[in-house]
């Protein structure tokens, strides 16, 4: 926290070195991302080959860390992105079957049709609309995952369960795991500089402000949801 600083000091156990040949502008767009996508579908989900999993605003940061991470171990990928050129995106990443994050009715009808009568193992949602949630919940089958990333309108486990009983339910946010557990955040940020070798983690898009004369720019870029990665 407090990162927009000259110097920062912080717990040395949430350092650790950036994976070689990649610039400071690369290794900036991942610790977050793939602390969360590592937690989410590795530490939580145990995500495996062959099983199907949606990741909810694909082309966002975590989309699409969650998105490599499944096609690694073999996971068949469905996705949702807003505008048609985040769906073109998707596809020239080699997921198939992307299904609309605007259009809660179009996003059933098309889900229901890509998975022809088969049930999800795994949700990653971001999505803040209400009505995404029980939509997602209804496409998982008994004992899948349903992992929250978001930070409004995040359900409780309670109402998860009266709906959902036979689902599994994970609220991930990697700021307060890291705070609790600074440990945790040097060994993710370690293993993902150990994978960043192999190229099993490859940095994100990206587009570069300069913060003093851009910043605000920046962030209404963000705001308008222009962005992929």
């Amino acid at each position: 926290s407090g990162c927009l600083k000259t110097v920062v000091m912080n717990d040395a156990r949430v350092f650790a070195k950036m994976p070689v040949g990649w610039s400071f502008e690369e290794a900036c767009t991942m610790p977050v991302v793939w602390s969360t996508v590592q937690m989410g579908l590795e530490e939580l989900c145990e995500l495996k080959a062959g099983q199907r999993v949606l990741v909810h605003a694909a082309t966002g940061g975590v989309g699409i860390v969650a998105v490599q991470y499944a096609q690694h171990v073999g996971a068949v990928v469905y996705a949702t992105a807003g505008r048609a050129e985040k769906h073109e995106y998707l596809r020239g990443m080699g997921v198939k079957h992307t299904c609309s994050s605007r259009e809660c009715k179009t996003f059933g009808l098309a889900m229901r049709h890509a998975l022809d009568g088969q049930p999800l193992h795994v949700v990653m949602n971001s999505l803040s609309h209400q009505e995404y949630i029980p939509e997602s919940l209804l496409l998982l089958d008994e004992g899948g995952h349903f992992v929250e990333i978001g930070k409004r309108n995040v359900w409780s486990v309670e109402r998860v369960a009266a709906m959902r009983p036979g689902v599994v339910y994970h609220v991930v946010a990697t700021d307060t795991r890291m705070e609790q557990d600074p440990a945790w955040m040097g060994r993710v940020l370690c293993d993902m500089a150990a994978r960043a070798k192999d190229r099993a983690v490859v940095p994100l898009h990206r587009k570069v402000f300069e913060l003093r004369s851009e910043g605000v720019e920046a962030f209404r870029y963000l705001q308008r949801a222009q962005h992929i990665g």
